[in-house]
């Protein structure tokens, strides 16, 4: 659950560490607009973990990444079934924090237990990925995780997850009309996106979501 009033305290902590508001936009890259629109209370669903990483980095130590994660809820399973990096678990990564410019896609800060389809299949073609938005609702909310396995060919009609025009990470299903792929969220409120296959790159299929509803 997205805690608007304590995010907004947070950002008002943290901006009366800078001479005004412009200097804590400028410090966390985040819009001063935007900023000023959540501590007013204005906005009801919270901003991505890329910008709340932006807004711990400008915090000048008073408030960790983490603190504003689970305010905004992108932690709220984090008691239930994730927990520190210990490779002597069965387990596989979780990724909340994405960042497609570095080769190495997997941050563990926590690991989830899962167990494989197949006592065959190694462990190590999976990983985590805890959603940022609603594009794919109701398969997928804000904050639930998306199991992936690992690939970077697809086949039409199934749904992974996407690097698109090298800036955009995304799930999607992924179809073909008229010699012209399509990306479709569920959720209709996002458009279709229309791409050759240079536009895209393939990180991965979405094999199982876990909703935070199930584990209430």
């Amino acid at each position: 659950m997205f805690k608007k009033i304590d995010f907004a305290n947070m950002l008002k902590r943290i901006n009366s560490l800078y001479e005004n508001q412009t200097y804590f936009a400028n410090a966390s890259g985040v819009n001063r607009t935007y900023l000023s629109q959540y501590m007013n209370l204005k906005l009801d669903t919270p901003p991505s973990p890329k910008i709340l990483k932006g807004i711990a980095e400008a915090s000048k130590g008073t408030i960790t990444y983490d603190n504003l994660m689970e305010v905004c809820g992108y932690l709220d399973l984090t008691e239930i079934y994730m927990h520190p990096v210990d490779k002597t678990v069965n387990c596989i990564p979780l990724l909340y924090d994405f960042d497609y410019s570095k080769p190495d896609l997997y941050n563990e800060d926590y690991i989830i237990d899962y167990i494989p389809f197949t006592v065959d299949d190694n462990i190590e073609n999976y990983f985590a990925y805890q959603v940022p938005d609603n594009s794919m609702l109701p398969l997928l909310d804000i904050g639930d995780i998306a199991i992936i396995y690992k690939q970077n060919d697809y086949e039409y009609g199934k749904t992974y997850l996407l690097i698109v025009n090298d800036n955009l990470v995304c799930i999607r299903k992924i179809l073909l009309k008229e010699d012209i792929i399509e990306l479709h969220a569920m959720n209709p409120y996002y458009p279709i996106m229309k791409l050759a296959n240079k536009d895209f790159k393939v990180i991965g299929r979405v094999i199982k979501a876990e909703n935070k509803s199930a584990f209430k």
